[in-house]
C-alpha cells in the first residue's frame, strides 16, 4: 500500500474543495484532477462537539471555503498555501512572514494585484524586507 502524497499545485487546473465534520473535528481537502494538494483540519471545541452533525457539516464547509494566500516559488513552482483569517495586508503580511521563516525571504515578488498588495502597509512591508 502507497502512503498519501501530495501533488503539486497547477494554477491552469481546476480546484475541488472537499470536507467532511466528524464527531471531534472538521477536515477539508484541496484536490485537483481528484489528487490531494494541500489540506486542513481543526479540532472542535466541547460545546461544538455538542452541535448536530448537520451542524458540523455546515461548519466544514464553511472551514474548508476560507481564504487562502497563494505563494508559488517561480523557478521550483514549490506551492505555499496557508489559510488567512482575514484579506487585510498585515494578515496577508503576518503569513508572508511564517513563510518566509521557513523558506527564506525573496529577492522578489508579485501578487494578482488585490487590496493587500496595493496598500502602504504592504509597501512599506517589502521595502523594509528588502523585497522589489
Amino acid at each position: 500500500m502507497k502512503s498519501p502524497c501530495l501533488k503539486y499545485f497547477n494554477v491552469n487546473k481546476a480546484v475541488t474543495v472537499s470536507v467532511d465534520a466528524s464527531k471531534n473535528g472538521l477536515g477539508a481537502v484541496l484536490l485537483q484532477e481528484c489528487q490531494p494538494v494541500d489540506y486542513g483540519s481543526v479540532s472542535l471545541t466541547q460545546t461544538q462537539q455538542r452541535y448536530a452533525q448537520i451542524e458540523k457539516e455546515l461548519m466544514a464547509v464553511i472551514h474548508g471555503e476560507r481564504e487562502h494566500l497563494l505563494m508559488i516559488d517561480y523557478l521550483s513552482k514549490y506551492v505555499e498555501l496557508k489559510p488567512l483569517n482575514s484579506t487585510t495586508a498585515q494578515s496577508v503580511i503576518t503569513v508572508m512572514k511564517s513563510i518566509y521563516a521557513t523558506h527564506g525571504i525573496p529577492r522578489r515578488t508579485c501578487g494578482d494585484g488585490g487590496p493587500p498588495y496595493n496598500s502602504n502597509l504592504m509597501m512599506n512591508f517589502f521595502r523594509e524586507w528588502g523585497i522589489i
